[in-house]
């Protein structure tokens, strides 16, 4: 008989659930009082005028070494750290140019009334204006690392209907060697006229896959081929010949025909607005499956990496690129149950030779 598991697995990481861990992260790694719990802390804040355009150094004043720096423009211009931004006794900045100015704020824990801290110690509690950016800037990170390792997310496929035929001022249909088609984000041109309500999806990052068939027909969807170093200039036909990725745009030769295009492409997801309200993160999904431990330890590194000593961060760093690691792993043991062989060495093939 089935086996019935306990309640509805949650498989979707909500924002709140990274959220807190990622808390929890920075409490581990950075000390207590990184996350949520209250703690005592050192700060200076400094008004701070650039004698010279270039690097100069500015005592913080602190009794040891600070932990982080924050930088907020009084002026014109810019100031911004050095690496590294401080020691025991300077910070080390660089201007753009003579006489701008900044408060730099500087402290020994990520507490108190540091960068991202409101009153109880919480250094990145879920309403910082920052929390729903580095949580989107985590989640493109983590899209890219797996699909740069060959995991795919989110991929899709959408059929678009009704690809006009080729055009040119030999007239719709005419084969003319010399245009082509292009189908992008802001519309279709078939070669002489734009067409604003036939374009790619929003989502669309990149295609892998176009097939096409005949308009107003139930025949299968044949395989394009994507041109390898640009189209090929010739008379289109019946197919639409090749396709390519270029400038945000599928391009192709074009069909003699009106055409259905399906597209398989890899896809994102929106971003997070601003303005979610911090009421929404418990029942607010993210599409990744098995991502929460990889995306807290993201959010936790891109938070901290910005406000700590260069290389402090790092650990984090580390860990987000170990949960990466399982997941490619569990994706290449899964294609693991295809078995691939080739002939042994030395084989000398079949009757029909080496390629029958």
């Amino acid at each position: 008989m089935p086996i019935t598991p306990p309640g509805t697995p949650q498989v979707y990481p909500s924002i709140e659930d990274v959220m807190v861990l990622a808390r929890v992260f920075l409490n581990d790694t950075l000390g207590p009082g990184a996350g949520n719990a209250s703690q005592a802390a050192s700060t200076e804040a400094l008004q701070v005028t650039a004698p010279a355009g270039g690097n100069f150094s500015v005592p913080h004043g602190l009794s040891a070494a600070p932990l982080w720096i924050s930088i907020l423009m009084t002026s014109g211009g810019a100031i911004w750290a050095q690496t590294p931004a401080f020691d025991a006794t300077n910070i080390y900045l660089s201007a753009s140019d003579v006489g701008v100015t900044a408060q730099v704020t500087v402290g020994t824990a990520l507490a108190g009334n540091g960068p991202g801290v409101v009153s109880g110690g919480i250094v990145f509690p879920d309403s910082a204006p920052e929390a729903l950016p580095l949580l989107n800037a985590s989640i493109a990170q983590f899209q890219r690392d797996l699909w740069n390792r060959s995991v795919p997310t989110m991929v899709r496929e959408l059929v678009i209907p009704s690809i006009p035929p080729i055009n040119s001022n030999l007239g719709p249909g005419a084969p003319n060697a010399a245009v082509w088609q292009s189908l992008g984000y802001t519309g279709f041109n078939d070669g002489l006229v734009q067409y604003a309500n036939i374009l790619l999806p929003a989502d669309l990052l990149v295609p892998i896959k176009v097939w096409y068939r005949a308009s107003g027909t139930n025949l299968t969807f044949c395989e394009m081929s994507e041109a390898a170093d640009g189209l090929q200039s010739m008379y289109q036909a019946g197919t639409p010949g090749d396709w390519e990725w270029m400038g945000d745009q599928i391009g192709m030769n074009g069909s003699t025909q009106t055409i259905d295009l399906r597209i398989r492409y890899l896809g994102t997801v929106a971003y997070y607005a601003s303005t979610t309200p911090v009421a929404a993160f418990p029942n607010t999904k993210i599409p990744f499956r098995d991502s929460v431990q990889a995306l807290a330890y993201r959010v936790a590194y891109d938070f901290a990496a910005a406000r700590v000593q260069s290389g402090g961060a790092n650990d984090l760093l580390a860990n987000y690129q170990a949960c990466v690691d399982g997941i490619v792993q569990r994706q290449v043991r899964r294609m693991q149950h295809v078995i691939y062989e080739r002939d042994a060495y030395g084989s000398t093939g079949d009757v029909f030779g080496w390629f029958g």
